[in-house]
């Protein structure tokens, strides 16, 4: 596998039905992090994230939901 790219790794995700608007990414020590928001009018509250990382030898993905105030990780230690 090639080294990861921000470029690469939003080419790819963009393969998804992704708004393009929703994904971040950011270089970090030879693997790129990335981060989406997504939504779905269906869910109250409605939306989740997707987070994970990139490297030349994995990948990684977390899933998770909206918390109630409005953020969509708990804190550390909750």
């Amino acid at each position: 596998m090639n080294r990861p790219t921000e470029q690469s790794v939003v080419a790819a995700l963009l393969e998804v039905p992704l708004e393009p608007s929703s994904i971040q990414v950011r270089q970090d020590h030879g693997g790129v992090l990335f981060g989406i928001f997504v939504t779905s009018p269906d869910a109250m509250p409605s939306g989740g994230c997707i987070c994970g990382a990139v490297s030349e030898t994995a990948v990684s993905v977390d899933l998770g939901g909206i918390i109630m105030d409005g953020g969509w990780r708990v804190a550390e230690g909750n």
